[in-house]
């Protein structure tokens, strides 16, 4: 089951998105994150680089 994600991490996906999306679209570029912990993060690898998201916004590598 998919836990929707907090406002603030989606300003911050979508940031990451402008940065790295490399011409997909926002949808396309959503279903390359590999996993979310309920509302503790979300993770990606973008380009070989982990990238969590706290519920709070904060991004890091």
């Amino acid at each position: 089951m998919n836990n929707p994600i907090t406002k603030c991490q989606r300003k911050a996906v979508k940031a990451l998105w402008v940065r790295h999306g490399n011409g997909d679209t926002y949808k396309q570029f959503r279903r390359k994150f590999s996993f979310g912990v309920g509302n503790a993060y979300i993770g990606a690898v973008i380009n070989n680089v982990y990238y969590g998201i706290e519920p709070d916004g904060h991004t890091h590598t």
